[in-house]
């Protein structure tokens, strides 16, 4: 399948991973299992960031099995951004999907995909939708983010950042013309988001579709008090400032004020959901994370007069808060 030009692989399935063994074999069967007669069209390409658990062991198995699937070990973490970086470089396919190793591709999703990709053959990235699971991967009844109701043609990168309504930030949401996968996505190296880096590029130019149809299980990352803490604070906060900045960087890719408005116009709105829940666990020294944010949101009047007030409001009136808010719900509860 990948020895010649004439049968290179129409796509490409490439997941990135790091120590994941917990579900990583799951995601490798969601395409095993949907193959049928698709196997001179996919590929199957592992880029492990030098796991230090049995996620070699697991993969070997699965490579020894079919010779569709391709593994590749690097000698030392690169980050999860290098990672699929090199996934591309590593990849022979014309698209490559990049499905997270604790993601899955869902019933008949090969299959339904492929009948988009050979109808719109001149588009550089496709978005399809997911479902939003727990961590046994049953899809929950509501869903948190917008859903997208009908398949939509994006023209150019403008139309799609407004249409996708955030989607893309879900790594296994994209599929992307290997070769447009160029040096030009280097910079957004570091950044935790290369993938949105690299469809900004890409579709300064070029043509989106976005695929209605759930397409992925997405296994929602756990919340809680713990995780926020054994993550770092800074490291919860960072991501969504990294957004902004590729956001601010796109007007020099020539796109619209106002699509560019409008992703960070999102993110500061969302910005102040994140300073109430870092009020809620407590965090205590928020200068660093203050530094951030105005890099990011210093141009926009509400962020100082609400956003940053409100950052640096003192714990105690969070925590009368809470407690106004637990004797209420006694009172009520003893009043029915």
């Amino acid at each position: 399948m990948i020895n010649g030009e004439s049968k290179l692989p129409l796509l490409s399935i490439g997941i990135p991973t790091y120590n994941g063994e917990q579900h990583i074999k799951e995601a490798i069967d969601s395409v095993i299992a949907q193959l049928d007669d698709l196997e001179d069209e996919i590929e199957i390409v592992i880029s492990d960031n030098a796991s230090t658990d049995s996620t070699p062991e697991i993969v070997k198995q699965c490579a020894q099995r079919f010779n569709f699937i391709r593994y590749f070990r690097n000698q030392h973490n690169t980050g999860f951004d290098r990672n699929v970086d090199l996934l591309f470089e590593r990849a022979t396919g014309k698209y490559v999907w990049i499905l997270s190793d604790d993601d899955s591709l869902r019933e008949g999703a090969l299959k339904k995909f492929l009948t988009r990709l050979k109808e719109y053959k001149n588009v550089s990235v496709f978005l399809v939708n997911y479902a939003e699971c727990d961590i046994n991967l049953k899809e929950y009844p509501r869903r948190i983010r917008p859903d997208i109701e009908e398949d939509i043609y994006c023209e150019d990168g403008d139309d799609f950042f407004h249409k996708s309504k955030f989607l893309f930030v879900l790594v296994s949401s994209l599929v992307i013309r290997r070769d447009r996968w160029d040096k030009r996505v280097k910079k957004h190296i570091g950044s935790g988001f290369v993938h949105v880096g690299a469809i900004a590029e890409i579709l300064a130019k070029d043509a989106a579709f976005i695929v209605s149809e759930k397409l992925v299980n997405y296994r929602t990352p756990e919340t809680g008090k713990e995780r926020w803490r054994a993550a770092g604070y800074w490291a919860i906060v960072r991501p969504g400032l990294e957004l902004v900045r590729i956001f601010n960087y796109m007007k020099v890719l020539g796109y619209r004020k106002k699509t560019c408005l409008y992703l960070i116009d999102s993110m500061l709105r969302a910005n102040l959901r994140l300073i109430l829940v870092l009020n809620i666990m407590e965090v205590k020294d928020r200068r660093e994370i203050a530094r951030g944010m105005i890099n990011c949101y210093g141009r926009y009047p509400t962020f100082w007069l609400i956003h940053l007030p409100f950052l640096f409001t003192p714990i105690a009136v969070f925590r009368l808060l809470r407690r106004i808010r637990k004797m209420f719900k006694k009172f009520i509860g003893g009043i029915r």
